[in-house]
């Protein structure tokens, strides 16, 4: 299925039918909040900045137990994309443009299943059929599935009460900024559409050989800005309540960079998660 600005109620009738070790690699905490990354606890909201996380793939607690944030620094990206281009969709807020942003963190992953329930919510993805997304989607190290803007925004005030961080939704133009990565093509990779890059980058229909549901997060290859699943997998919500990126089970030209859709806020929609910013 296909995400449309406007879903109907018909067509969401007819969709919706334990971490490891490695905690070796969080004992050298660089001191400083200007550090590339940032690494949060779950349990209990602790901070460490990084420098460098030579495990971010291999250690299974960075996608159950814990957090990872990248830093994307500080300046000018492209927003939009021009009339005419590749999936270009004139009147959905695609123009052409730039924004200018100061640093911020962003997630490295998608947030898991098992990282959604620690943060507290709900695990919505067990009233999507199997038909939909296949036996397997329903792991702790895959994406949160099924979740709704008004249910994230909730989870997160309660889990953010009392700590000294706090996690929300990224703005479109931190999404957008974040996905990009520097590039000015269609996609954070440029604009080749060619087999071989696509399967490398993005998990979309093309590239998912006809497999049903999201894979592991960090399967792909990661952007210039070291985010993984930025294009495809599954969409991600923003906090102006659009989602950006597509999904495993909805064409290239969906995961766009500039590519966005407007969705009911109490929607748990099947394909949509969530990538989450985090402030100091």
């Amino acid at each position: 299925m296909i995400l449309r600005t406007t879903l109907s109620a018909a067509a969401l009738a007819m969709t919706l039918a334990g971490c490891g070790g490695g905690t070796s690699s969080l004992t050298s905490d660089v001191g400083t909040v200007n550090a590339e990354f940032q690494v949060v606890e779950i349990a209990t909201g602790a901070r460490q900045s990084r420098s460098a996380l030579p495990d971010l793939v291999t250690n299974p607690a960075y996608k159950t137990t814990h957090l990872v944030f990248r830093a994307v620094t500080a300046g000018a990206t492209t927003i939009g994309q021009a009339a005419g281009s590749f999936g270009a969709q004139a009147g959905d807020g695609e123009s052409a443009g730039s924004a200018t942003l100061p640093r911020y963190y962003v997630g490295v992953f998608e947030i898991t299943q098992s990282q959604w329930t620690a943060l507290g919510g709900t695990d919505t993805w067990s009233a999507v059929t199997t038909s939909l997304v296949g036996p397997l989607a329903v792991d702790a190290q895959k994406p949160a599935f099924g979740l709704s803007w008004s249910g994230i925004t909730t989870t997160l005030a309660a889990y953010n009460g009392g700590k000294a961080i706090t996690l929300a939704l990224p703005s479109d133009a931190q999404w957008e900024k974040a996905c990009r990565a520097g590039s000015s093509g269609v996609f954070s990779w440029g604009d080749a559409r060619d087999d071989a890059t696509v399967t490398t980058y993005a998990q979309v229909w093309e590239s998912s050989a006809g497999a049903l549901g999201p894979r592991a997060v960090g399967s792909k290859t990661a952007n210039a800005g070291s985010l993984f699943d930025v294009h495809g997998n599954v969409w991600e919500w923003t906090s102006s309540q659009y989602v950006r990126g597509g999904s495993w089970r909805d064409t290239l030209p969906q995961a766009r960079a500039a590519n966005r859709h407007d969705l009911d806020i109490d929607t748990n929609h099947p394909l949509v998660g969530a990538r989450l910013v985090l402030s100091l």
